[in-house]
């Protein structure tokens, strides 16, 4: 009996480290999230990238799901 309680135990530890893997793995693939580099220089409102294509979402869905582009800095910088 004392057996199988231990390999109930390692088999539980082995599922936990796998499932941690996977997630490590495709968290990248899930992400949203995008980083243009953008000159200091750049003039004001010149075109940097298509973000709704990057992120390869419909752009006839993004208005009606009431997509929006936030900035983490506290200055405005994407229209």
């Amino acid at each position: 009996m004392d057996t199988q309680g231990a390999k109930k135990r390692l088999y539980g530890k082995w599922h936990v480290v796998c499932r941690f893997a996977l997630f490590t793995c495709f968290l990248d693939a899930v992400r949203g999230q995008l980083r243009y580099s953008i000159p200091e220089e750049l003039e004001h409102g010149a075109f940097v990238g298509n973000i709704a294509e990057d992120l390869g979402l419909d752009l006839d869905k993004l208005s009606a799901r009431r997509f929006r582009i936030v900035s983490g800095a506290k200055k405005q910088y994407v229209e």
